[in-house]
């Protein structure tokens, strides 16, 4: 389910990137990112992502991330990797996944990871999940 479709969508407050590649939803301390089918994240786009990020939250923020993977897309995990080790801003992270393929991606990426990631068959448990441990540091 998309963001938008969802109860959160009318009740948090976020502001609304939207790209070629996807939307991302920045909220107070976590940001809600879709990527569009058939879209191959790679080292352009991960720059985009995280410029926007260090641009709205600043270098020493300690955000999450949810990845609502809505829809199909390939991703390079070694951008991903050398983001992590260059700007140390997330705190930890959530994976919805609709799909066994997507949960197979879960699972290899969450081994990857050097913070905490959590995967999840629903949108709204995600984003549960996030704000508990938010209010929990």
């Amino acid at each position: 389910m998309k963001f938008s479709e969802t109860t959160y969508f009318k009740s948090l407050e976020f502001k609304t990137f939207d790209f070629q590649f996807g939307i991302m939803y920045l909220c107070d301390t976590f940001f809600i990112s879709e990527v569009k089918s058939d879209i191959h994240v790679d080292k352009k786009i991960v720059e985009t992502i995280m410029k926007t990020l260090m641009d709205f939250y600043g270098e020493e923020a300690e955000i999450c991330f949810i990845s609502n993977r809505v829809n199909s897309y390939s991703s390079d995990p070694r951008q991903w990797l050398k983001a992590l080790e260059n700007f140390d801003i997330f705190y930890a992270g959530a994976i919805v996944f609709y799909n066994l393929t997507n949960l197979m991606n879960f699972e290899i990426e969450s081994r990857m990871c050097p913070k905490p990631v959590k995967g999840f068959g629903a949108l709204g448990e995600a984003i549960e999940w996030i704000s508990s441990i938010k209010e929990i540091n």
